[in-house]
């Protein structure tokens, strides 16, 4: 049976974790073995269950940029929001790929699923595994140059577009020199891929732009439920039951 690394980099919550927690009960019932880089793994037991004690399973702590980026701008697009993982240049961003590239020749597998983990799918061109990715709208940019603002309220600047995009296009091909792989062509193909699983709706797709979606992906809805956490305490009423996820640190 093979080996398949699952690769988690950016985000937050149990939105990551919960889902790759999904996929490696699946993989782990067909015989193969799994290893989860996970960017939070506090989240782990609760997610995994029974199976974090599985000798199929085999935990890391995936490497992530730490330092904040202060008096930078919001970021309004997929490049700007790579700006605050380490994409700024090339000598802040190589050693998070040595660290992914010796983290996946490590683990040696035949498979790299990337979940919201950019750098995992830089870091892992040129090694012998297949790689496919998975996640909502948000995490898989769409292909086309250069990529659109995901702040659609506000007006943002082409010029702004273009000038941030080959910026982070810059920093990933002089890593790749460096590594002695071929350069990226534009940063669209940063994310060219055997395959990828939009686990979402094009109508919740954050770039789609009707409900037909984006050419080129395809929408596999989301995962089945998982039987876990807290019954909803409803308020009294008669009205329609709207159930809202908020974060609380956006104001």
């Amino acid at each position: 049976m093979a080996d398949v690394f699952l690769a988690w980099e950016l985000g937050g919550g149990m939105g990551h974790v919960v889902p790759l927690s999904q996929l490696t009960q699946a993989l782990v019932r067909r015989g193969h073995h799994v290893h989860l880089a996970l960017r939070d793994l506090s989240g782990a037991p609760a997610a995994l269950g029974g199976l974090r004690d599985s000798p199929q399973v085999k935990l890391w702590q995936a490497p992530m940029w730490l330092p904040a980026l202060h008096g930078a701008p919001q970021p309004v697009s997929y490049p700007e929001l790579l700006f605050h993982a380490g994409y700024l240049d090339p000598a802040r961003l190589m050693p998070l790929v040595q660290a992914w590239r010796q983290v996946m020749q490590a683990a040696a597998p035949a498979l790299l699923v990337a979940d919201h983990a950019p750098t995992a799918l830089l870091a892992s061109r040129g090694l012998p595994m297949r790689r496919a990715q998975l996640g909502t709208g948000f995490f898989l940019p769409p292909r086309q140059t250069p990529m659109p603002a995901f702040r659609e309220w506000e007006r943002v600047d082409p010029a702004r577009l273009a000038s941030s995009e080959a910026q982070a296009l810059a920093t990933c091909n002089a890593v790749l020199g460096r590594l002695g792989q071929a350069p990226l062509g534009a940063l669209q193909t940063l994310f060219d891929t055997d395959e990828t699983f939009a686990l979402t709706w094009p109508e919740l797709d954050h770039y789609s732009p009707g409900p037909q979606g984006r050419a080129g992906v395809r929408y596999w809805g989301t995962l089945p439920g998982r039987d876990q956490g807290a019954a909803a305490a409803w308020p009294g009423g008669d009205g329609a039951r709207v159930f809202v996820y908020l974060k609380s640190d956006y104001p």
